[in-house]
């Protein structure tokens, strides 16, 4: 992977890291958005990667035509 990407995506987990521990010395109830910038970076390595995220797996199945049959059928038979 390019390494100024890397670079960066260093210094974004950091800032996270920084801002949980912020968070935590002032007893907020949040974590100063550390957990977003978490999640950013595990989607642009997703991305990266060519994975669909584990998060986006009811979504295949709506678009899965024999899925849609399945419920389809089963509506009309409960």
């Amino acid at each position: 992977m390019n390494s100024k990407i890397e670079a960066i995506i260093s210094k974004v987990l950091q800032d996270a890291h920084q801002k949980k521990e912020g968070a935590a010395y002032n007893g907020s109830h949040g974590d100063g958005g550390a957990s977003r910038l978490e999640e950013q970076v595990k989607f642009y390595r997703y991305g990266q990667k060519n994975i669909m995220p584990s998060e986006w797996g009811k979504y295949e199945k709506e678009i899965d035509p024999e899925y849609n049959e399945y419920m389809r059928l089963k509506k009309k038979f409960e």
